[in-house]
């Protein structure tokens, strides 16, 4: 009977240990799969760029005036792309629908286009940085140059504004 009773205890301490739950770490799952880095298939996003949490205040002031959250973990890269793409698309707005801040879904789904659409996000990019080449600083980036990717961005406004 006390032979018994140690297996019982025994195995309960094993399965205790095996199954018992890790402060702040959610119940892992044998049959879920590993996070990935990678976005799923078809998914609309951005890909990560430069060193996470390099993100400097100025940046993250920038950011807040164009609604966007505090949030520390993006890189300057990343940063920097989001505000050009803001820059970029309310200098088309504001040359469009003579509005340089359009009411923020219409500024979203610009951003969203802008971002997930590689040949859009490498011009914005190479874009911005010109202009941080060449000292323009600021939020109004007029006269644009216009080109395929303005004519593509003025399109989406004026789908997204109406008639």
């Amino acid at each position: 009977m006390d032979q018994g009773l140690f297996y019982a205890v025994c195995a309960a301490g094993v399965l205790f240990l095996m199954f018992r739950r890790r402060k702040g770490q959610p119940r892992r799952s044998l049959f879920r799969r590993p996070p990935s880095n990678e976005p799923a298939e078809g998914a609309n996003s951005m890909p990560r760029i430069g060193v996470p949490h390099t993100v400097t205040i100025e940046q993250l002031d920038q950011l807040e005036q164009f609604s966007f959250p505090r949030e520390r973990s993006w890189s300057r890269e990343e940063a920097d792309l989001i505000i050009d793409s803001v820059v970029y698309l309310r200098g088309v707005c504001a040359e469009t629908i003579d509005d340089p801040e359009p009411e923020l879904r219409i500024q979203n789904e610009l951003l969203k286009t802008i971002l997930t659409e590689q040949d859009l996000r490498d011009y914005v990019r190479a874009w911005g940085e010109k202009r941080r080449a060449e000292g323009k600083q600021g939020t109004d980036p007029r006269p644009m140059q216009h080109n395929n990717q303005y004519e593509r961005i003025q399109r989406a406004i004026r789908q997204l504004a109406g008639p």
